[in-house]
């Protein structure tokens, strides 16, 4: 909440990795319904929400889940969002046809990640579309700050300095959320003149097959 009471650290604009991944292989949406775990200010319910999608979403922040709805009412898009966790997902099994994880596993705890992906695998249908994000090894604060446990590390950013980061080779990106049809990415973005500072993430996408 704290971090989230600041309106600069809202993202409105959807991801390009998501709009370009939804291009190319979601094909028709129109009456899909998504779930956004971690929407934040519901840039992608947007998204989704114009292309004719039933959209739902979730955060742990009650600040994001009140301007996410607010910004969504602008823009005449429907959308259920909820206060809750991605352990505890407040919705029944097989409901949703895609699921969105945008900058979340890496936050959290090992036992998290692992009941977040049952919490993804009981709500989704069997074929359902899971994207999500990972932070890279290639990311300039991997080995930054304190270690508490393998790869991940206390931030000694302001602002940062009680968020801790997971990162994630290549090879461990792509075994750590079992989908058929697994397809992986690398984002990399540096500012112009500061090449050394870098943000980085792998970019997956695959399908539940239970």
């Amino acid at each position: 909440n704290k971090f989230y009471k600041k309106s600069s650290k809202y993202i409105y604009w959807p991801s390009e990795e998501i709009f370009t991944f939804s291009e190319k292989y979601l094909g028709d949406l129109k009456g899909k319904k998504v779930l956004d775990i971690g929407c934040g200010a519901g840039r992608h319910l947007l998204m989704f929400g114009y292309k004719g999608c039933i959209t739902f979403g979730i955060d742990s922040s009650n600040e994001a889940v009140s301007t996410s709805k607010k910004f969504l009412k602008k823009w005449n898009v429907n959308s259920e969002i909820k206060l809750a966790s991605s352990t505890n997902i407040p919705y029944n099994n097989n409901s949703f046809d895609i699921v969105i994880l945008w900058g979340i596993f890496h936050y959290l705890s090992q036992k998290d990640q692992e009941k977040t992906i049952e919490e993804i695998i009981r709500v989704s249908k069997n074929g359902a579309w899971v994207i999500f994000s990972l932070r890279s090894k290639n990311d300039s604060r991997y080995r930054v700050g304190k270690e508490v446990r393998k790869n991940t590390y206390l931030q000694d950013k302001p602002g940062k300095r009680d968020i801790v980061i997971e990162y994630w080779s290549k090879k461990e990106a792509e075994s750590f959320f079992r989908l058929d049809n697994l397809l992986i990415g690398e984002k990399i973005i540096a500012p112009i003149g500061r090449y050394n500072v870098k943000s980085a993430h792998w970019i997956l996408a695959g399908k539940i097959n239970k």
